[in-house]
């Protein structure tokens, strides 16, 4: 079915008349340049002025029956167009870098509130272990490895030798080995927890 159309405004542009196609020649010889320079002052890029302007002129052209054709007023149509078109784009651009912006943020807070949940679980773990020590060797792990005390420190706070401090240590990672996996116990005792 052939297709009909109702004015000049919508027909393709392959399908023009040559005298249309002189004119939308002329008319884009002229300005095309300079409204390039234009964009290009407020966007700083070349390719988005050159996209912006031969959208212009195609917008033009579909419109060019409602406009004065006086040069001054095709020219101030022109410009405004551009100028309103280079303001629109640049806003969008602001809008989708606020958007990524915050998305990065949100994952970024993702991956804190992960981190959070992994370490509670680690640490209910870890004082789910402790919980099973004898009440000696739970002490001195808690205040070597929990408090960061020195084995003298620990010592003389339970008024027990060092040597003892050592023992009880010892016999602590012995037994949380069997109950904790080697990731959670090098946490444990490497870690900062």
């Amino acid at each position: 079915m052939e297709e009909k159309y109702l004015d000049n405004e919508s027909r393709p542009f392959h399908e023009l008349s040559a005298a249309e196609t002189e004119e939308f020649s002329l008319v884009f010889k002229k300005y095309y340049p300079r409204l390039c320079h234009f964009a290009f002052k407020i966007t700083g890029c070349r390719a988005l002025s050159e996209d912006i302007c031969q959208e212009a002129f195609i917008r033009y052209w579909n419109y060019r029956h409602h406009i004065a054709e006086e040069e001054e007023a095709v020219r101030s149509y022109l410009y405004i167009m551009i100028r309103n078109a280079c303001i629109s784009k640049l806003r969008h651009d602001k809008v989708v870098k606020r958007y990524l912006k915050s998305q990065d943020a949100a994952d970024t807070d993702e991956i804190g509130i992960d981190h959070a949940i992994i370490r509670s679980e680690v640490a209910a773990e870890i004082y789910s272990a402790l919980e099973k020590l004898p009440q000696g060797c739970r002490q001195v792990v808690q205040m070597a490895y929990l408090e960061g005390m020195k084995n003298k420190e620990i010592a003389s706070k339970l008024g027990v030798s060092v040597n003892t401090v050592k023992t009880q240590r010892q016999r602590a990672i012995h037994l949380l080995r069997s109950s904790l996996k080697p990731g959670v116990l090098a946490l444990l005792l490497f870690g900062p927890f």
